[in-house]
C-alpha cells in the first residue's frame, strides 16, 4: 500500500528531510534517470528559492525516496550546474560515470581478467567499485585511448555478457545477471501504463573468431592472429540467422565461447523491449528482475530485466517510476 511519498536530499552540508520536518519541503520537482551500459545518470532538482539551501557546482548530492519513514537511496553524484531563476533554483547533478566518460588512456594488460582491468580503470578515474566479477581472462588486452574509460568498460561488459552500471550509492558494478532480486508488478494495481515490442530473435547460433592458432597451448601463447585460428560457438537461439563475430581481443577458445554465449543472450534479450510506468517504486535497482502478473495479454505475463529507471516526483502527481525493460538474459 502506498502512502504519501517522502524524501531526504543532502547537498553539501545541507539536508532537506521531510521524514523529520514536513515544513522542510522546498522541492518543487525531482527527476532522476539511471541506466545500464554506463549512461551518465542524472538528477534534475527544482527547489523553491527559500530556506538555507544554496547548492553550488561541485557539491556532493544524495537523494533518498520512499513512503512514510522508509527511504531508499536512488542517486549519488555531484552538482554539474545551478540555474538561478526568479521563482526557482534548478540543479543538475551527474553520477560518478561522468568521471569515466571524461577520462581516456591507453594501457596494455597481460594475463588479467576483465574484472581486474575494470577495477584498474575505475581507480584511474577515482570511482569506487562494488561487485566486480572476473569474466573472461585475457592473455593480452589493450585499452583503446581513442575512447573514454566508460566505453572501454562497456566493451569488456559486452564481451563477457555482463551488466555495467553505477549503484545509487555511487559504486561501479560489473557483473553477470543473477536474478536474485525479483519484483512483482500486478496489472491494474501497480502498473499505470506499458508498451512492449515483441520481435523475432535474430540469432540461431553465434560463432566468434579471434584467438590465435596457438590457443590450444593455453594463455601462454603469444603469437598474433593467423589464418588458422579456432573459434567458439554458442547455439540454441530461436532465430534463423547464424551470426559471425571477429574480435581480435579474444585470444583463447574458452574466451571465444564465452563471447559467443554473451552475444546469444543479448540477441534473446532484444527480442522483447518495452517500458512500463508504475506508482513510485524507489526500491527497484538497475539489473533487477521484474515479474508482471495478471496482464490482459498473456505475452506480457513474464519476467523482464530493468535496463533503465526514471523516478519523477512532483507536487501535483506524486511519485512515479518509469522502467525500461527487456527480456531476461
Amino acid at each position: 500500500m502506498r502512502f504519501k511519498p517522502v524524501y531526504r536530499i543532502v547537498i553539501g552540508a545541507s539536508e532537506i528531510d521531510v521524514t523529520r520536518d514536513v515544513t522542510a519541503s522546498a522541492v518543487v520537482s525531482l527527476d532522476i534517470e539511471r541506466a545500464l551500459d554506463l549512461a551518465v545518470d542524472s538528477c534534475e532538482l527544482v527547489l523553491a528559492p527559500l530556506g538555507g539551501v544554496q547548492p553550488a557546482p561541485g557539491d556532493d548530492i544524495s537523494v533518498d525516496l520512499g513512503y512514510d519513514t522508509t527511504l531508499h537511496r536512488v542517486f549519488t553524484g555531484s552538482i554539474a550546474s545551478v540555474a538561478l531563476e526568479a521563482t526557482a533554483v534548478r540543479v543538475m547533478a551527474l553520477s560518478p560515470v561522468r568521471a569515466l566518460t571524461a577520462r581516456r588512456l591507453g594501457r596494455a594488460y597481460t594475463g588479467r581478467s576483465a574484472g581486474q582491468i575494470v577495477r584498474d580503470l575505475a581507480g584511474e578515474a577515482n570511482v569506487r567499485t562494488g561487485v566486480i566479477d572476473d569474466g573472461i581472462r585475457f592473455p593480452v588486452y589493450a585499452v583503446d585511448e581513442r575512447v573514454s574509460l566508460a566505453r572501454n568498460i562497456m566493451r569488456l561488459a559486452e564481451r563477457c555478457g555482463f551488466d555495467a552500471y553505477v549503484l545509487p550509492t555511487g559504486e561501479l558494478e560489473f557483473r553477470r545477471f543473477t536474478g536474485a532480486v525479483i519484483h512483482v508488478f500486478t496489472y491494474g494495481k501497480d502498473i499505470l501504463d506499458y508498451r512492449v515490442s515483441v520481435r523475432p530473435e535474430r540469432a540461431s547460433t553465434v560463432t566468434v573468431f579471434g584467438e590465435s592458432a596457438a590457443s590450444a597451448r593455453g594463455d601462454a601463447a603469444a603469437s598474433w592472429l593467423t589464418r588458422n585460428f579456432g573459434s567458439g560457438t554458442a547455439s540454441g537461439g530461436a532465430g534463423d540467422e547464424p551470426i559471425l563475430i571477429l574480435d581480435p581481443a579474444i585470444r583463447t577458445t574458452e574466451g571465444a565461447t564465452q563471447r559467443a554465449e554473451a552475444a546469444l543472450r543479448r540477441s534473446r534479450q532484444r527480442a522483447r523491449i518495452g517500458w512500463l510506468q508504475a506508482l513510485g517504486r524507489p526500491e527497484i535497482a538497475l539489473g533487477d528482475a521484474l515479474r508482471i502478473e495478471q496482464a490482459p495479454d498473456s505475452r506480457l505475463n513474464d519476467t523482464f530485466q530493468a535496463r533503465a529507471i526514471r523516478h519523477r516526483l512532483t507536487r501535483r502527481r506524486g511519485l512515479l517510476t518509469d522502467i525500461d525493460i527487456w527480456g531476461m538474459p
